[in-house]
C-alpha cells in the first residue's frame, strides 16, 4: 500500500460520513506507529492538530515524528518548530526562546514536561543541522538544555545528547573552545555515570558520518496520589538495547546511548524527582488549611482592621484552593523513543549498503529488527547525517536516488511498504 493510500484511508477513518455505517473503526494511532504504519499515525495526528486546540503541540510532535520516520524532513522540520513555539521553545522560523504560558492544568494547551520540551528542541536542532543551518541548530540545543534543567532550584541539565549535539554545532560554527566546553559537559553528565569511555569517541566531531538511532518505546505517564495529582513515569518496554552499524558488510561500530528518556523524565540535574505536580497538590492542601486558620484567627481579633485583613487573606486562600486544579495531566508524547543512540564513523564517498543489527541487553541478536539500506549516498565534502528508528518487520530498502528534498540525502529512514 502506498503512503498516499495509507493517508487517505486514515483520513477517511477519522473524518468519515455519519451516514456510512460500514466505515472501518478508527485505529489507535500510537499502536499503528509501533506496528510499523507511521503513515496512518501521521494522517491521524495531522487531522488532530487541525481540530483539537488543546492538543495542537502534542499532535504536531507526533505528526512530525511520523514524518521523520518516513524520511519526510521537509514536513517534519516545520512541524517540530510549530510545536516548539506552542511549548515555549521557539518563535517564528528561527529558534528564539519564549516564556511558557500558564493556564489551568488539565484544560490548558498541552506544553509537555521538560524532557518532552527538550526532545522537541533536539529534533528541530537535528533537522536544522542536516540543512547546514548550524546557528538554528545550536539555538535548539540551548533551548533543550534550558528545558532539561531547573533554574529555580539551581539544577543544571544533565542531557548528554543535547550537550553532545551542542558541541557539534559549535564546531561547525568555528567555535572550538565552546565545542570543547559542550563536549566536557557531555563527558561529565550525571546521566551517564561510569560510562564516559563509551561516549568519548563521539566527543571529537572529526568523523564524516553521524548515525542517530532512536531505540525502543518512551516512558509512559500515569497519575497517582490522593487527588490523582502526581504524575509518575513507567519505563517503556522494548527488547532492543543497542545497534551495530555495518557499511558494506564491514563493522563500523556499536551505537552509544546518548539519552535515556525514562531517566530524563524522572530526574532534574541528576536528582530524582518523586513526581510532577506534587507541589501543586501540597499547595492546594496547604492553602485550604491556611485559609481556615486565617478565618479562625480573624474571628478572635479585637481590632476591626486586623479582623478584616485576616478575613480577606483567609477567604483568598480558600478561593485559591477551590480554583486550583490538582488533577494531573497525563497526556504525553507517546511516539518518543526510550533511548537515543549515536555513532560516528569515517565512510568513503559514494553509494554504500548500511546495515543495522539490533541486540538485546544480553547481547542476543534481534533478527526481526535488522535493517538493510542499499545505495545510501555519502558525500565527500560534507558531514553525512543519517537518522534511523528501530522497529520490527523491516526489510531491505533501496535508498531513493533522487529525493525531492536535498536534506533527505542525510536522512534516509523510510519504512518498507509505506511508500
Amino acid at each position: 500500500m502506498t503512503r498516499v493510500l495509507c493517508a487517505a484511508v486514515a483520513l477517511a477513518a477519522i473524518a468519515g460520513s455519519a451516514s456510512c455505517a460500514s466505515r472501518p473503526p478508527v485505529r489507535d494511532p500510537v499502536a499503528a506507529f509501533w506496528a510499523g504504519d507511521p503513515a496512518y499515525t501521521s494522517a491521524y495526528f495531522r487531522a488532530t492538530a487541525e481540530k483539537d486546540e488543546d492538543a495542537v503541540a502534542l499532535a504536531l510532535n507526533s505528526y512530525a515524528m511520523s514524518e521523520l520516520v518516513l524520511g519526510n524532513v521537509r514536513d517534519a522540520r516545520p512541524a517540530f518548530v510549530d510545536a516548539g513555539r506552542i511549548m515555549g521553545n521557539f518563535d517564528g522560523t528561527t529558534l528564539e526562546t519564549l516564556g511558557a504560558v500558564i493556564g489551568r492544568e488539565d484544560a490548558k494547551r498541552w506544553k509537555g514536561d521538560p524532557y518532552e520540551v527538550a526532545m522537541n528542541s533536539f529534533y528541530a536542532a537535528l533537522l536544522y543541522y542536516m540543512r547546514g543551518e548550524y546557528d538554528n541548530a545550536l539555538a535548539g540545543c540551548k533551548n533543550g538544555i534550558l528545558a532539561g534543567g531547573d533554574a529555580d532550584e539551581g539544577y543544571r541539565s544533565d542531557f548528554t545528547l543535547l550537550y553532545w549535539f551542542e558541541g557539534k554545532c559549535n564546531a561547525k560554527l568555528g567555535k572550538p573552545d565552546a565545542a570543547r566546553q559542550s563536549f566536557d559537559e557531555a563527558r561529565s553528565s550525571r546521566e551517564r555515570r561510569g560510562d564516559a569511555g563509551h561516549v568519548e569517541p563521539l566527543l571529537t566531531g572529526a568523523k564524516n558520518a553521524t548515525f542517530v538511532v532512536d531505540i525502543g518505546v518512551g516512558p509512559v505517564k500515569y497519575a497517582s496520589g490522593e487527588h490523582g495529582e502526581v504524575v509518575r513515569f513507567a519505563p517503556g518496554n522494548h527488547p532492543e538495547a543497542y545497534a551495530v552499524v555495518s557499511i558494506d558488510g564491514r563493522n563500523a561500530g556499536r551505537t552509544v546511548q546518548m539519552a535515556n528518556l525514562h531517566y530524563q523524565a524522572t530526574h532534574r540535574g541528576g536528582r530524582e524527582i518523586d513526581g510532577i505536580l506534587k507541589g501543586k497538590a501540597i499547595f492546594k492542601t496547604a492553602s485550604t488549611v491556611g485559609g481556615i486558620a486565617a478565618l479562625i484567627a480573624a474571628d478572635h481579633q479585637k481590632s476591626a482592621s486586623s479582623r478584616n485583613q485576616l478575613a480577606a487573606v483567609g477567604a483568598g486562600l480558600l478561593l485559591l484552593s477551590i480554583l486550583t486544579s490538582a488533577e494531573a495531566d497525563t497526556r504525553c508524547w507517546a511516539t518518543l523513543p526510550g533511548e537515543v543512540h549515536a555513532l560516528e564513523a569515517d565512510v568513503e564517498p559514494g553509494l554504500h549498503t548500511v546495515t543495522l543489527d539490533f541486540y538485546d541487553r544480553n547481547g542476543t541478536p534481534l533478527t526481526d529488527f535488522r535493517q538493510v539500506w542499499h545505495d545510501a549516498p555519502f558525500a565527500g565534502d560534507r558531514e553525512n547525517v543519517y537518522y534511523f528508528r528501530s522497529g520490527p518487520r523491516f526489510t531491505d530498502v533501496t535508498y531513493p536516488a533522487d529525493p525531492p528534498d536535498p536534506a533527505l540525502v542525510f536522512s534516509p529512514t523510510r519504512l518498507a511498504g509505506t511508500r
